[in-house]
């Protein structure tokens, strides 16, 4: 892609709705008087969009090794301590054994963090012994689709 002047110009990638990618583009065409004006409808529109994002609510997977500290990150990220009426329970092993939400303190109708059972057992025996992904996507896959993004935790190297 090249513009006006033969110059090389970058494509920009991603998703885009019609708004954007036509005042992008008149944005391209357009003299030096008129891109003032683009560039205003521009931040109006970028405003407004993040205005958009706000309100939306976000989950996010805690998922990874049992005894990684996804309890303790859980906590740590809500302000409680271990004890603290309403906090994740931790330990070194096994100790979620299924998906909990906690919503954060000061979004809760806006961010959920989703504790879920530890996932790469090596030594256990029991409901995860010799663990299986496709035997823990058939319990906990319904719930991880619901989830927008995840952050793994893992213990050692």
């Amino acid at each position: 892609m090249a513009d006006r002047a033969g110059a090389p110009t970058e494509e920009i990638v991603g998703e885009m709705d019609e708004e954007a990618e036509g005042l992008l583009r008149s944005m391209a065409a357009a003299t030096d008087e008129k891109k003032t004006e683009i560039l205003k409808k521009l931040q109006e529109y970028a405003t407004e969009n993040l205005e958009a994002w706000k309100k939306q609510k976000v989950y996010v997977g805690i998922t990874g090794d049992p005894g990684a500290g996804k309890s303790t990150f859980i906590n740590s990220i809500r302000g409680l301590k271990p004890r603290d009426p309403g906090a994740a329970r931790v330990g070194l092993t096994h100790t979620t054994t299924e998906p909990t939400e906690y919503p954060h303190p000061s979004r809760p109708d806006r961010l959920v963090l989703v504790d879920f059972p530890g996932v790469l057992l090596r030594r256990h025996t029991g409901r995860f012994g010799n663990f299986n992904i496709g035997q823990y996507l058939i319990e906990f896959g319904s719930y991880m689709r619901s989830c927008d993004v995840f952050l793994v935790f893992c213990r050692g190297r």
